[in-house]
């Protein structure tokens, strides 16, 4: 939607070297963000990997061999070893169970969404609510409705064209849903500033500086600048996601080893160094 969008803006403008070099720079800074992303996911993700892999060969390799080991011994060690290893297939049941379903439900969310009406709404709000994330995207399709304005209020475009067009450039279908009724309220006698406030989902921000710029007869130089504020706020909370998921990959990652070794490796030991004595 963006490129298509933006494209058509630069068609109705007779611009279309300003709309690509401004994908140029959309595209430059997305890719500089993916990679930061994946540099700091890819330590994390390589030791969660290794973790699995050794968990699986102990499910299908070492507790065989360790039940055998034990049925050899009392009848107690038997039911305590046994008791033990239906809780580990339990556990790991459990969570294999919960990482499939989970992946179903986003690829029924994902499809849903894509099919667009109400519901597709809906799922787009709750991205815009995500931690840090949903922060992100709002900023993100802001930057671009923006810009959008901002270029077509400067060539001359009425605020009520402008909005429409505009519209096609956001990926966010709650956030087009509002521009849509942005124009309705402003078609109907609101003012810009008034409209935005109405629509929620929007940062508050943006109605405060289009009062001002409502007041000094400065519509389109207040899109510019609230443009430009949002790609800084887009690289600080980026920033800010970046030293954020590392930590707390690593620290989940820290945990789950726990939690595994708490509660089968640190038994077995125990049960074995019971029967030797």
């Amino acid at each position: 939607p963006l490129y298509r969008g933006l494209v058509r803006i630069g068609e109705k403008i007779g611009s279309l070297d300003l709309i690509f070099s401004r994908l140029a720079r959309y595209l430059a800074e997305n890719k500089k963000i993916k990679e930061r992303i994946v540099g700091a996911l890819i330590y994390p993700l390589i030791i969660f990997v290794l973790i699995l892999g050794g968990i699986v060969a102990m499910t299908f390799f070492v507790f065989p061999i360790i039940g055998n080991l034990f049925s050899q011994f009392g009848p107690e060690q038997v039911a305590a070893i046994q008791s033990r290893l239906l809780l580990y297939n339990v556990v790991m049941g459990v969570l294999l169970s919960t990482a499939v379903l989970s992946g179903i439900g986003v690829a029924i969310l994902g499809g849903v969404r894509r099919r667009g009406g109400n519901a597709g709404v809906a799922i787009d709000r709750l991205l815009l609510k995500l931690p840090l994330a949903g922060r992100i995207i709002l900023y993100r399709e802001s930057m671009n409705f923006l810009f959008a304005m901002e270029t077509l209020t400067g060539s001359g475009y009425s605020i009520e064209s402008a909005l429409t067009e505009s519209a096609h450039v956001l990926k966010n279908q709650a956030l087009k849903q509002a521009v849509l009724k942005i124009r309705e309220r402003i078609v109907r006698g609101d003012s810009i500033a008034e409209a935005f406030q109405e629509e929620k989902v929007f940062p508050e921000r943006i109605s405060q500086w289009l009062y001002v710029g409502e007041r000094s007869g400065q519509v389109e130089k207040v899109f510019a600048q609230l443009s430009g504020y949002y790609q800084g706020e887009i690289d600080k909370w980026a920033t800010r996601f970046m030293a954020w998921i590392e930590p707390a990959l690593m620290l989940f990652v820290g945990a789950f080893v726990f939690i595994f070794v708490v509660l089968f490796i640190l038994p077995l030991f125990s049960m074995y160094g019971t029967i030797l004595r």
